[in-house]
């Protein structure tokens, strides 16, 4: 009798090992819409990612959540590096040639730079596939991976965002929207 409790016990957990696969949510390594006009919007706040200016983005625009407003300084597009899963993410209003990216600034500020202003070290992300679909944004060519992080200094321009070691926390979550025309 023991013998057979064993295998029924034994093949109703091959059954169960088998069909988890089947039924597990399969996580992109690629970021939500690809090459698309995006809003991020922060799990933490559901505040839209921000270049914080009232014109036209610049050399050093700061980078805040904010409202979403639907302005352009609030879309983000993800470009892929030729061969590589990585990418850089640049603001909407900027373009492909020489784009204004979300890059490491002074004192771990998050802030755009244009790609011919900085090193690719400071720029160069890969984006973490997390339950539910949300996403870390990781910086790739450093010591110790940073993550992109809504902080809790409240700004003119919303919060600020910084980037920070990897805690895992909500703050460094972000949700992907594509941008309807």
């Amino acid at each position: 009798m023991k013998k057979k409790l064993f295998a029924m016990a034994l093949c109703l957990l091959m059954v169960v090992a088998m069909a988890v696969p089947a039924f597990a949510e399969t996580f992109r390594a690629t970021p939500p819409y690809f090459s698309a006009s995006t809003y991020y919007y922060s799990v933490n706040s559901a505040k839209a990612l921000n270049a914080y200016t009232e014109g036209t983005p610049v050399n050093g625009t700061n980078v805040t959540t904010y409202t979403s407003t639907g302005s352009i300084t609030q879309e983000w597009i993800a470009t892929q590096f030729p061969g590589e899963d990585r990418y850089s993410v640049r603001v909407g209003t900027s373009s492909s040639a020489n784009p204004l990216v979300l890059c490491l600034g002074a004192n771990g500020n998050c802030e755009l730079r244009y790609t011919s202003n900085t090193t690719v070290e400071n720029y160069k992300v890969k984006f973490i596939a997390e339950p539910n679909g949300v996403y870390g944004i990781a910086l790739v060519n450093r010591p110790n991976w940073v993550a992109l992080t809504e902080s809790s200094v409240q700004t003119v321009g919303g919060h600020n965002v910084v980037w920070q070691p990897s805690s895992g926390l909500n703050n460094q979550l972000w949700r992907g929207v594509l941008v309807y025309d």
